[in-house]
């Protein structure tokens, strides 16, 4: 999705190519029959060429993706239409007036560097062909004040339209880089609390979980349950519940000390908050690191559930809510990332099981439980 911006942005100048292509094309058109009428076959033959020229370009990319290659064959008709009126002077020696429209429509379809390519080297065969030796192939006739009038007002034109395509792929950057911002968040952060969602969650635990082995470290995992949350729902509706949401998990952000936390500057610069995330509903996750015990993992859990002690205030209302946590620490074995998360889980059902308001540690013996439970569902 992060390619989007750059898509539209291209089809949007690739149909501006084609509408002034067409355009052009037509008036190109037009201009060589009035002259082939006036009997200026010279003038009138080379703008019927350029006019078949353009139109074959413009059916030739029509259909096509490739709006780069289309700019890019324009571009050199349009630097050999323009450099065609200054030197034969087109009709009555007024062909040079026509190159400055015509360089500003087609600079506006370029982006930056063909546009200055295309400028430039249009000002710079100009110059050459006006001030230098090369002014013997001019067949038409120019003052010295006209010939530098035309280079200055070309040059500034020229300038001015950089200047212009140059704010707009600013612009266009800035929209770029805050569209894919937005999409970041989409994907990996909850949009009510502000947390990491439980994908960007999972991938955070598949990049900690190897280092932490690495070290022989414990890395524990607190699966946070709300008890009695779809109460506050039915009295109070959504807004409150959400509300409510919000409200326990910036207190569990300050709850959960830093240093109870995996350490800033995994590999991809996020933030202390990386270790926290809204699995989804009333779900959290807590993930800790340098767990010198698996049992200090407790200590932590505990001071998770007073924050329910007497009820949860949110709102201005004091709601009767407690928590289920489950915990699962790491054995230092591989692929542990892929059952931390289940067993932590596992564990927490387990303490909603027993009533709730405790936390429960993932044990041998509550995994054989549930292995004989899936087994008699499955001979169900």
């Amino acid at each position: 999705m992060s390619h989007e911006l750059p898509d539209i942005r291209s089809h949007k100048r690739f149909q501006l190519w084609k509408l002034l292509s067409s355009i052009g094309a037509l008036l190109l058109l037009i201009f060589s029959l009035v002259n082939l009428a006036d009997q200026n076959y010279r003038l009138g033959g080379m703008l019927l060429a350029f006019s078949l020229v353009i139109l074959l370009i413009f059916l030739t990319y029509r259909r096509s993706d490739n709006s780069g290659r289309a700019m890019t064959s324009l571009n050199i008709i349009i630097i050999f239409f323009c450099l065609y009126l200054l030197i034969s002077g087109g009709r009555d020696n007024t062909g040079i007036l026509w190159i400055y429209p015509v360089l500003i429509t087609t600079l506006s379809v370029n982006v930056f560097r063909s546009a200055a390519i295309t400028g430039g080297t249009l000002v710079l065969i100009s110059t050459l062909l006006l001030f230098t030796p090369l002014s013997d192939f001019i067949t038409a006739e120019y003052s010295q004040t006209t010939a530098t009038r035309f280079i200055v007002t070309l040059t500034l034109l020229y300038i001015i339209s950089l200047i212009g395509l140059h704010y707009e792929q600013q612009a266009y950057r800035t929209i770029q880089a805050m569209h894919n911002q937005d999409l970041h968040k989409l994907a990996y952060y909850d949009g009510l609390t502000g947390l990491p969602n439980r994908n960007s969650f999972k991938r955070k635990l598949a990049r900690i979980v190897p280092r932490t082995h690495s070290k022989h470290q414990y890395l524990g995992l607190l699966y946070i349950d709300l008890d009695n949350f779809h109460t506050v729902n039915d009295l109070y509706g959504h807004q409150t519940g959400d509300q409510l949401l919000v409200t326990f998990a910036e207190s569990l952000q300050h709850t959960v000390r830093t240093r109870d936390l995996v350490a800033k500057g995994d590999g991809e610069g996020e933030s202390e908050s990386g270790n926290l995330a809204r699995l989804a509903g009333d779900e959290f996750v807590v993930l800790l690191s340098d767990l010198k015990h698996p049992a200090d993992a407790a200590a932590i859990a505990q001071r998770i559930l007073m924050q329910f002690d007497g009820g949860f205030e949110a709102g201005g209302l004091v709601h009767p809510i407690h928590a289920s946590i489950g915990i699962a620490v790491s054995q230092n074995e591989s692929g542990e990332e892929s059952t931390l998360l289940r067993d932590a889980e596992v564990a927490m059902n387990e303490a909603k099981r027993s009533g709730g308001n405790t936390f429960q540690f993932f044990t041998d013996e509550i995994s054989q439980i549930v292995y004989r439970s899936q087994k008699i569902e499955s001979g169900l």
